[in-house]
């Protein structure tokens, strides 16, 4: 009767380690405990910035922060500030080792198996607000429409203003008349991000991308771990908010890389295979649905998904045409990821909870200090890749 046991057996079956060799939590009991100013030297310093951070109400370590200026012109400087776990975390030491064998940080309902140490993941890295930390910024100039003008990287010391949930800025969004009193000070930086975010949601939608708005269950439990419900969690706007920056941050990354001709590691999601497009074709068929795609294209797929909306076979339709795609993988090659109608894509903006988005960081960084020799031997990029899709998996 343990609640614990079915948590417990699936960290055994999947061999996932649930404690940090010693070498590498030595190595993150000598890291300093604070920031330190010989860390802010050759640092940008946007710490008057009126940066924030969204996440979950239950999230405790911080990837990524967001601001937004509006220009005299009506377009928009974007900031989307990543945690810079590069400066701690350097190439071939323990915590690198043990980074690269775990690939990623496993989440399960009611506990997280980092991939970092904690004092990494939750304290040094972790954009906690109003406390100076290293980020790795990129900056963008957005046109009114939504077009990426013109950007830039930046080793940089930000100063998160307020840690906001989805929920609360949702409500600010909505008007709530408590809660924008509460956060007035930065009332006006909420309603530029949530207009420019709107403005990149309807350009992504013009391009094609497809989007599956998929509810999640969402467990809840008592003081024992018992499960005592299990409801539909709430996919809001302000959820969106964060995935339109990281996805723009994600492409600059990568399209930058790769017109420097850097090797770097992509996120590639390859077209889907024809005959599985067929057979979807063929079960829609049944409910009196059409989907004959002149051509295997993203938009073709984001049409019929809008077309089904609101009707009650809508979930099982979507994960239905869900499963007919490739899985998103890595890759030393760029390929352009189809769900997302990316000509290039990376991961960049989770480098607490990702490999590959440390390794980005580390490629990123070499180039902005012009080093002609890669931190990560072309070689090797393959190999993480691979390892880190199978890690993924």
């Amino acid at each position: 009767d343990d609640p614990n046991v079915e948590t417990q057996v699936i960290i055994k079956k999947f061999a996932l380690p649930t404690q940090f060799p010693k070498e590498v939590e030595d190595e993150a009991a000598q890291l300093p405990d604070a920031i330190r100013e010989s860390d802010l030297e050759k640092r940008d310093d946007f710490r008057n910035r009126n940066t924030i951070t969204i996440d979950p109400t239950t999230a405790r370590d911080f990837d990524d922060a967001i601001d937004v200026n509006v220009l005299p012109d009506g377009s928009f400087q974007l900031g989307v500030h990543i945690a810079d776990v590069a400066h701690f975390v350097q190439p071939g030491s323990a915590m690198d080792r043990e980074a690269r064998i775990r690939g990623t940080s496993v989440y399960f309902p009611d506990r997280v198996l980092p991939m970092l140490p904690e004092k990494v993941s939750n304290h040094l890295c972790s954009l906690n607000p109003k406390t100076d930390r290293l980020a790795m910024s990129v900056m963008m100039h957005i046109s009114r429409d939504g077009a990426v003008r013109d950007y830039s990287f930046h080793n940089s010391v930000i100063h998160s203003r307020e840690r906001m949930t989805y929920d609360d800025v949702q409500k600010i969004i909505d008007g709530d008349p408590v809660l924008t009193s509460r956060f007035a000070s930065i009332l006006p930086e909420i309603q530029k991000i949530d207009r420019l975010a709107r403005i990149l949601q309807r350009r992504r939608e013009e391009s094609g991308a497809i989007d599956f708005d998929l509810p999640e269950p969402l467990l809840t439990y008592d003081d024992k771990g018992n499960v005592t419900g299990i409801a539909k969690s709430i996919r809001h706007f302000s959820h969106r908010i964060i995935e339109e920056f990281m996805i723009l941050a994600n492409e600059v990354v990568a399209r930058h890389l790769e017109g420097q001709q850097i090797p770097s590691i992509y996120r590639i999601h390859e077209e889907p295979d024809p005959a599985k497009v067929e057979s979807f074709a063929e079960m829609v068929s049944t409910f009196g649905l059409k989907f004959r795609p002149k051509r295997v294209r993203p938009a073709e797929f984001q049409q019929f998904i809008s077309s089904i909306e609101g009707r009650p076979d809508e979930r099982m339709l979507s994960y239905l045409m869900l499963r007919s795609f490739k899985q998103a993988r890595y890759s030393e090659e760029n390929i352009g990821h189809f769900g997302l109608a990316s000509d290039s894509y990376t991961h960049f903006t989770s480098p607490i909870r990702r490999y590959p988005d440390l390794i980005v960081h580390r490629i990123l960084k070499a180039s902005l200090q012009r080093r002609t020799q890669s931190p990560v031997p072309e070689a090797q990029l393959e190999a993480i890749a691979s390892e880190s899709s199978e890690r993924e998996r």
